[in-house]
């Protein structure tokens, strides 16, 4: 996975410390910058209930019609779909209903893209108010390996703590989840946890490093991202010879059967100082897409938003099939 979130630098290691399965709560990390701690633990959780909202917004748009002007789109390397919040956000949440979903990351060759389904956040200077590191965390579905929790990070405090994390719990694609990503806890952390909504239990949960984030959540901001990515085999343009333009590599990759369907997202919230609130206009910065109406090249909708009431509840489609 090429970095997702404002040009975050492209995985390391994949970090390997399990975490005792006894504990109710997580346990304090040793020492400034250390390494997460994984607890994977099927514990039940219980959720606010947030408003059941439906898909009958009556917005939708592609990258044919919608351009993202000079709204922030980190990513921009495969079809993808992005929601920014405004700063001062300590945590952000969403439901996925995995088991409407329809998949397909194989091309005839048996090669494969990674589809990805995350929340991520933003961290600023506190003073200058200029960016300075991010993380992405949430699903992977990336091989045979079915959907999994991950983690990236762009810095730790740690500089030999791993940037990038993949658990070995599997999930259930005919179940649905909601999302749960906090850094309120305590300055320079953040905890994702996976809830799996239709058994309601808490099917994974994860802690790490996240250098220079405030718990108050006065130098974070948030964000949705739903991307298909290209790992390297993948990387052709349609002549297939190598490639590094993604107009290209996108191009390479059209009509060989690769798709993401009918994922339906719904009742996404932010917290700002301990309080919920859906994710409406006003908690927005704004939306990103790739590609978008001002790209050349990409003649067909690869990536659509149906049925989109504000940024609380939406259906996203990455189809790269004509």
């Amino acid at each position: 996975m090429k970095r997702k979130v404002f040009g975050c630098l492209s995985a390391l290691l994949l970090l390997c410390l399990l975490a005792s399965c006894g504990e109710e709560e997580p346990a304090e990390e040793s020492g400034s910058g250390s390494a997460s701690e994984i607890i994977s633990e099927d514990k039940s959780e219980s959720a606010s209930e947030p408003v059941s909202y439906e898909y009958d917004g009556e917005e939708s748009f592609s990258n044919l019609t919608f351009s993202n002007g000079e709204g922030k789109m980190g990513d921009q390397d495969g079809p993808a779909y992005c929601v920014y919040s405004t700063k001062g956000v300590q945590a952000a949440s969403m439901e996925i209903e995995l088991s409407q979903l329809e998949l397909q990351i194989y091309r005839e060759d048996g090669a494969h893209v990674n589809a990805y389904i995350f929340l991520g956040v933003d961290v600023y200077d506190p003073e200058t108010g200029y960016w300075k590191n991010c993380a992405d965390a949430g699903l992977v579905y990336s091989g045979r390996d079915g959907w999994h929790v991950f983690y990236n990070l762009y810095s730790t405090a740690d500089p030999n703590a791993s940037t990038w994390y993949e658990s070995d719990r599997r999930l259930r694609d005919d179940h649905d989840y909601r999302l749960v990503l906090d850094s309120s806890q305590r300055d320079g952390r953040a905890v994702l946890s996976v809830i799996d909504i239709t058994s309601n239990i808490r099917v994974d949960r994860v802690i790490f490093d996240l250098q220079y984030a405030k718990a108050d959540g006065s130098n974070t901001a948030y964000l949705t991202d739903f991307a298909l990515d290209y790992p390297e085999d993948t990387m052709q343009g349609p002549d297939g010879q190598p490639s590094e333009d993604w107009i290209d590599i996108t191009l390479g990759n059209t009509d060989r059967g690769i798709y993401l369907r009918n994922l339906r997202v719904k009742n996404c919230r932010v917290t700002r100082d301990g309080v919920e609130y859906d994710w409406t206009e006003e908690q927005t910065a704004n939306r990103g897409i790739w590609p978008d109406a001002s790209m050349t090249g990409i003649d067909y909708a690869c990536t659509r938003v149906r049925n989109a009431k504000e940024n609380i509840a939406y259906m996203i489609d990455l189809d790269m099939n004509r």
